[in-house]
């Protein structure tokens, strides 16, 4: 269970990185990839957290975001 809580706590603290450094920050931009592998990998993290522990809301809030983020990381890549 160790890994499951570790998966948890490091995608939370991917996906707030990430958030903190578009939001306060000049350092990373929202149409990077950067950010929206971190969005994607965060999301994949707390979600594994998520069925774990049977936190279905947290499930879907999770796929839907790790859904948005690989369209987005997709897109971004294509661009360039």
């Amino acid at each position: 269970m160790f890994i499951i809580e570790f998966l948890g706590w490091l995608g939370m603290a991917v996906v707030l990185t990430a958030f903190m450094l578009i939001s306060l920050t000049d350092k990373l931009v929202v149409s990077s990839w950067i950010y929206q592998a971190a969005n994607l990998v965060g999301s994949v993290f707390v979600l594994v957290n998520n069925v774990a522990h049977g936190a279905w809301p947290g499930v879907v809030l999770n796929v839907v975001w790790g859904v948005v983020a690989a369209i987005a990381l997709i897109r971004t890549v294509r661009k360039k």
